[in-house]
C-alpha cells in the first residue's frame, strides 16, 4: 500500500459495506460533515462518502467527493488505524480542502478517543 495513495482495498465500495457502518449507528458531527465510524478488524482503515442531491448538482457533489478523498489521502497516516467511515457533508457551503481536512481529523480523533 503506497503511504500516500489510496487504494482500492481502502475505499467502502459495497452497499453491504456502507450498510453495516450505518447499522453500527456510531456518528460524529460539526458544522462541515458527519461521519459514521465502525471498526473493520483490519490494520488499515476504509472510506466512503455518501452526497446526495440536496447538496447541488453533479459538478458541486464531484468537487465535495474530491475534497473528501484528498483530505482523508493527506492526512491517512495520522488518522487511526482499523476503522471504516463513512463520511457525510453537512451543509452545501463552499468548504476548503483546510477546512474539510481540519474538520475530518478532528472528528476522527473524536471516535477513536470513545471507541
Amino acid at each position: 500500500m503506497k503511504a500516500f495513495g489510496l487504494s482500492k482495498k481502502e475505499r467502502l465500495t459495497k452497499q453491504k459495506d456502507y450498510r453495516i457502518v450505518y447499522a453500527a449507528k456510531r456518528t460524529y458531527s460539526d458544522g462541515r460533515l458527519r461521519i459514521y465510524v465502525r471498526r473493520n478488524g483490519l490494520d488499515y482503515s476504509r472510506i466512503g462518502y455518501s452526497i446526495g442531491k440536496r447538496m447541488g448538482g453533479a459538478v458541486k457533489r464531484n468537487r465535495l467527493k474530491r475534497l473528501v478523498r484528498e483530505a482523508y489521502r493527506k492526512n491517512k497516516s495520522q488518522l487511526p488505524k482499523g476503522f471504516d467511515f463513512v463520511v457525510i457533508p453537512r451543509s452545501d457551503g463552499e468548504y476548503s480542502l483546510d477546512e474539510i481536512s481540519a474538520s475530518l481529523k478532528k472528528l476522527l480523533e473524536e471516535a477513536k478517543g470513545s471507541q
